[in-house]
């Protein structure tokens, strides 16, 4: 029977982990992207496991990849979606 498998190590293999241009993160929960004109420019976060809050400014990408529902939430959150939403 096969364990549990790490997200991370499930999902991104050595090569992406391994790429100099992508940072990966464990137990921070994203609270905000905000944005420069139409453009997202820095993410707003917390550390789950002290509660710091930080943030981090992209320097040329965000990739969003929250979940089904986190993904849409945070977006709105953010104040990306329809008027009657934000």
């Amino acid at each position: 029977a096969r364990g549990r498998v790490d997200v991370q190590l499930g999902f991104l293999g050595a090569d992406v982990q391994a790429r100099k241009n992508l940072d990966i993160w464990t137990h921070t929960r994203v609270e905000k992207i905000t944005f420069k004109q139409k453009r997202a420019d820095k993410v707003e976060y917390v550390d789950v496991l002290t509660g710091e809050r930080s943030f981090v400014k992209a320097k040329k990408r965000i990739i969003l990849a929250a979940g089904i529902a986190r993904t849409p939430q945070l977006l709105q959150i953010s104040g990306v979606g329809p008027a009657s939403l934000l």
